[in-house]
């Protein structure tokens, strides 16, 4: 089906470049943050194991986000693409103009019986309903037919797979990123603490000046 063949690699190439933009932005952040002498931020140019910790904690959050986004965004790629409504031919053409701040109680209720019990006709194809003959004018008519189908359904998918990737790939690393690295190094005991930041090394030979 064309649908499937269209919208699956949608979801595949941007999901990827998503995840490659996400990616780029660390080492760009460190670049630019590394250069800001006058903030604290300056320790991760001075200590690469810390910072490469960073980034396997930061990879790992942008790909577990990746593998949630693609799992939401496979949902719709099967409702749009498994069984095409009818509907679809019209879309919301429907759908008349409606005042959404001054309305009754029965006038929604007409709104939404009007776009739940519309039934779209399926239009006839042939010209001759007793035989199964296919002129070029029917013809014709099942490539409209099929267009405005396309056209149905990729006119809703890229405005859900849009808002999928909105809620569950970028809000993610709006609000939940900055915890998800806390928690990491929250739960880190000393010893790594000490490996990063070579601070045994440090007490020693900050020991051994006080003697000398």
């Amino acid at each position: 089906m064309k649908s499937r063949k269209v919208f699956l690699p949608l979801i595949v190439i941007v999901l990827k470049r998503c995840t490659y933009i996400m990616k780029r932005l660390f080492d760009i952040a460190v670049y630019v943050l590394t250069r800001e002498e006058a903030t604290s931020f300056g320790i991760l140019g001075q200590y690469d194991q810390f910072k490469e910790e960073l980034r396997s904690v930061y990879f790992k959050f942008v790909e577990e986000t990746r593998d949630i986004c693609d799992k939401k965004a496979m949902d719709d790629f099967l409702t749009f693409t498994k069984i095409l409504d009818w509907d679809l031919l019209s879309g919301m053409s429907e759908v008349k103009d409606y005042d959404y701040l001054n309305y009754t109680k029965d006038e929604t209720i007409a709104r939404v019986k009007l776009i739940m019990e519309k039934r779209t006709s399926i239009p006839n194809v042939a010209s001759d309903t007793r035989g199964r003959m296919v002129n070029d004018d029917a013809y014709t008519r099942v490539l409209m037919m099929a267009g405005k189908l396309f056209a149905g359904v990729r006119f809703f998918f890229t405005k859900y797979i849009r808002n999928k990737f909105n809620a569950f790939f970028l809000e993610p690393m709006f609000q939940k990123l900055g915890s998800a690295l806390t928690d990491h190094f929250r739960k880190m005991d000393d010893e790594r603490y000490e490996k990063m930041f070579n601070i045994g090394s440090v007490s020693y030979t900050h020991l051994r000046a006080h003697e000398t």
